[in-house]
């Protein structure tokens, strides 16, 4: 069984704190519990797994998780060790991140016959730097991921193209729900998709299977996606997520840390 610790609704009074990537979307519930999340541990439930009165329909709760994030890598001691261990550093500089700095992380259970789709997109959409797009993700296998159970689908030779758009925080904000619509930056919610999302064909992606303990590398360019888990299995996996910390980390990303904690390079920058 996952353990885990959580800001639950039954804690703070509000409604469950659901993820979600449909209709363009990044959470349906409670965007400050979302935006706040990049400097603690925040639970987040699958969508399926929460009916319209927020009670949970599967038996524990911990089958209803779809991730914990955005801040493992400094927050908690375990992901800390393991996220700045020699073996991580030694797999950025091979692939050549400059000042490699982590600035967010993600346990993902894609849970069994619920684990939500995750769709098409570039991870540079979200996590971008200035002047440069510096984005690489390392996203650990820690179970077998396959067709059946949602494993990672990829556009291949998409790293060589542009960051076709960007999930933006507003400078002022008013309103509530998180991209609640496209290309709208004059609507009221705290973030947004600048464009929108390119007509991909999902015939020209291709699967990546792999073993539990493998690492998929992901240039923030690469387009790429995972289908629902129709299986009897969970898909559980370790994201990190590393950038050049001599770049401008862009002041209209959603993730924005308070000056108490900001993000701590591998290594002293150059």
């Amino acid at each position: 069984m996952l353990a885990f610790s959580s800001s639950s609704s039954e804690e703070d009074g509000s409604a469950p704190h659901v993820f979600t990537t449909r209709d363009n979307k990044q959470s349906t519930t409670s965007d400050d519990y979302f935006l706040s999340s990049a400097h603690k541990v925040s639970c987040f439930l699958e969508e399926d797994a929460v009916d319209a009165e927020g009670n949970i329909l599967v038996p524990q709760i911990d089958l209803a998780i779809n991730k914990i994030g955005h801040a493992m890598h400094d927050v908690d001691p375990v992901f800390r060790e393991f996220s700045r261990s020699d073996k991580i550093k030694q797999v950025c500089r091979t692939v050549g991140v400059k000042n490699a700095t982590p600035v967010q992380s993600m346990y993902i259970c894609k849970q069994p016959r619920i684990g939500g789709e995750v769709k098409v997109h570039q991870d540079s959409t979200f996590l971008a730097t200035e002047p440069t797009p510096t984005c690489v993700g390392l996203w650990l296998a820690l179970e077998e991921a396959h067709e059946k159970n949602g494993c990672l689908w990829v556009l291949p030779k998409s790293h060589n193209t542009e960051i076709a758009r960007r999930f933006r925080r507003r400078a002022s904000r008013g309103g509530s729900g998180l991209g609640e619509k496209e290309n709208d930056p004059t609507g009221t919610g705290p973030v947004y998709f600048d464009a929108p999302l390119p007509d991909y064909t999902l015939d020209d992606f291709i699967p990546v299977p792999v073993q539990a303990g493998d690492m998929v590398l992901l240039n923030g360019a690469l387009v790429h996606m995972s289908y629902p888990n129709t299986s009897s299995s969970s898909r559980h996996a370790y994201s990190l997520h590393v950038v050049d910390g001599s770049q401008t980390w862009s002041a209209d990303n959603w993730l924005q840390r308070p000056p108490t904690t900001p993000f701590e390079p591998f290594e002293p920058l150059e």
